[in-house]
């Protein structure tokens, strides 16, 4: 029979490899996360189960008792040696621990069943341990000095002594096979420091090794925190990266956001960003919104704000927000990345200005007067309510060319449609409409506000005189009015009207205007 003594003690051991394992695996679970971990927690527990298995010898299957755990403590030792080249990221040498494992398992199973050399199963299982200690006492020194460094590296040493504990039994069981029973297990005392000290070797292997992870794992925060950091001081001042809390306060500013605060981000540590900036009332509540849609744990679309810079005059920036959660779930704060837009709104700005207006006098061109025209249209129909079309061309205008020139000819365009646009109602539209043509489209005008407004544009134009050396240039225009029709589609039969209306100007004797008929254009 198997002493009390010494089952006991498996029993005891077995227990504590177990809390081992247990407890790498719920710190493996919350903190630690590298695939070496995974090795070493399953070799621990596979330990424990070998343990408790050995100490039911005689008490359950010979096979369940006295081959499986010693083979499974050497695979147990050959995952800590995997788990220890998943650490340094080297590569296993799996075929070396498979023929290791195939003489272990062959060795044991042999000794066990064909030949009844006294201590064979034993003196198999401390070679392969040793073997397998020795490995895992090289692989470990790199990491140890690097991860726990400014101490004495314990972990090689541990797997040296393990490793010697090992060999010592290996060498000591074909001397003196007397010390063993016939099913291998040494005797008495002897038996049981020997498996006391390896499992407090082991309780020290696992030790290191937790300690070890958790050096890596604060060496890869403060490497990954060094680099957000680095990529967040050296991001271009256009670019602008903070955060908040539930209040609106700064939490962090980062250095780009000396640009907009012509200060030390630091100070900006604390304040409210309401106190910070001089923004208009609608703009001040589209950042409400966008924080308290954050508040509530959603993420908003990004938005653009437009404030008031001292140096810079009005600024856009474009800013997408994020609320910030803690462990629990609740929202503590926002953080977002800004980015200053303002350069590209006044290029997009000056874009469609070039787009809609007419280069050389700054009125619309023909293809945004027709676009808005026909929306005014719309809408005026819609409504029931009239409108009004002014044609103007400028009276005489190929002899100012011939005579001054060109460019004298573009200073009288210019000067008529400032004057025009000076005279017409906030509300109305004027464009360009090709040469020295001119048109108007007047919402909620009928006929006789509409020659209102045209003799209004006469008399602005008269006014118009420009210097050209010792000679004074004029202008005038004739102008022609059409009324909306109540059943008339579509801009061109009100535009052909005017231009009817125009030419009888022209016809009368010039500067001056004229209202068609309401006739279809065909019939005048």
């Amino acid at each position: 029979m198997f002493p009390l003594e010494a089952r006991t003690v498996l029993f005891s051991m077995g227990l504590v490899a177990g809390v081992m394992g247990i407890r790498m695996v719920s710190v493996a679970w919350r903190r630690v996360n590298h695939p070496g971990f995974l090795n070493w927690t399953l070799s621990f527990l596979l330990i424990s189960l070998c343990l408790i298995g050995m100490s039911c010898l005689n008490l359950l299957p010979f096979i369940l008792t006295g081959i499986l755990p010693l083979f499974g403590v050497v695979a147990a030792l050959v995952l800590i040696h995997n788990g220890l080249c998943a650490f340094t990221e080297v590569s296993p040498d799996h075929r070396f621990d498979m023929a290791l494992l195939g003489i272990a398992a062959g060795g044991i199973c042999f000794f066990a069943y064909w030949h009844d050399l006294p201590g064979g199963r034993s003196l198999v299982f401390s070679a392969c341990c040793g073997i397998m200690t020795l490995r895992c006492a090289r692989q470990s020194w790199r990491p140890a000095r690097r991860y726990l460094e400014g101490r004495i590296p314990i972990l090689p040493l541990l797997f040296l002594g393990l490793c010697a504990l090992s060999l010592v039994r290996a060498a000591v069981i074909p001397f003196h096979p007397e010390l063993y029973y016939e099913h291998g297990f040494m005797r008495g005392g002897l038996q049981m420091l020997t498996i006391i000290a390896a499992v407090l070797l082991l309780v020290g292997i696992e030790t290191e090794l937790m300690l070890m992870s958790f050096r890596r794992l604060e060496q890869s925060l403060i490497d990954s925190e060094g680099k957000y950091r680095r990529l967040i001081e050296n991001v271009q001042k256009d670019y602008y990266i903070y955060s908040l809390d539930r209040q609106g306060c700064f939490t962090y500013a980062s250095p780009s956001m000396r640009d907009i605060c012509n200060d030390d981000p630091r100070t900006l540590l604390g304040r409210n960003w309401r106190d910070l900036f001089v923004m208009k009332d609608e703009v001040l509540e589209r950042i409400e919104r966008v924080d308290a849609f954050c508040l509530e744990g959603r993420v908003p679309d990004p938005v653009q704000i437009e404030f008031e810079h001292p140096e810079y005059g009005t600024v856009c920036i474009e800013t997408q927000k994020q609320p910030v959660f803690d462990r629990h779930g609740a929202v503590v704060g926002i953080e977002g990345i800004g980015r200053n837009v303002t350069r590209q709104r006044r290029v997009e700005e000056e874009l469609l200005r070039m787009a809609t207006t007419d280069s050389l006098t700054g009125a619309l061109n023909r293809g945004e007067f027709m676009r808005r025209a026909h929306a005014e249209m719309v809408r005026c129909h819609r409504d029931g309510v009239p409108f009004a079309v002014l044609l103007l061309d400028a009276d005489h205008f190929k002899l100012v060319n011939d005579t001054y020139g060109h460019d004298v000819g573009d200073q009288v365009l210019c000067a008529l449609a400032q004057a025009c646009m000076a005279h017409l109602r906030p509300y109305d539209l004027f464009c360009r409409f090709g040469g020295e043509e001119f048109a108007a489209l007047l919402p909620k005008a009928r006929s006789a506000e509409a020659q209102d407004i045209a003799q209004r544009l006469l008399q602005a134009v008269r006014g118009i005189c420009l210097r050209v050396g010792n000679a004074t240039v004029g202008c005038t225009v004739s102008i022609g009015i059409a009324e909306s029709l109540s059943d008339e589609i579509g801009l061109q039969g009100i535009i052909k009207r005017a231009d009817v209306a125009l030419y009888q100007a022209k016809h009368d004797g010039r500067d001056r205007c004229a209202r068609s008929q309401e006739l279809p254009a065909a019939s005048a």
